[in-house]
């Protein structure tokens, strides 16, 4: 008798072997160039997209991966990442600018 738990056992078995390993798969590999900000803020937005996945097929997931391997590719290019901080743009990536400390 096969019962919603047999597929998310499943799932749960495959997410951990996912996270055993070292190495990110190929097609993933760019979430390493995302700064630590972006990283984080990448997490919150695929953690949503995935609830909204049964109900969009997988418009959400997709929407989501496209911009944040454009950000990663803006991350990695220094050269890149500083016109767009100073250029006539500037206003538009505010999350890209390092935050201030609150300490000093």
């Amino acid at each position: 008798m096969v019962t919603l738990a047999t597929p998310l056992l499943e799932l749960k078995k495959n997410a951990e072997s996912f996270f055993e390993q070292d190495e990110l798969p190929v097609e993933l590999r760019w979430v390493d160039c995302l700064y630590p900000r972006h990283l984080r803020l990448f997490a919150v937005e695929l953690a949503d997209a995935l609830k909204q996945e049964p109900t969009d097929g997988g418009v959400a997931i997709t929407a989501v991966i496209q911009k944040w391997r454009a950000t990663a590719g803006i991350d990695a290019d220094p050269k890149l990442r500083q016109t767009l901080l100073n250029g006539p743009g500037k206003h538009e990536y505010p999350s890209w600018r390092p935050k201030k400390n609150p300490t000093k």
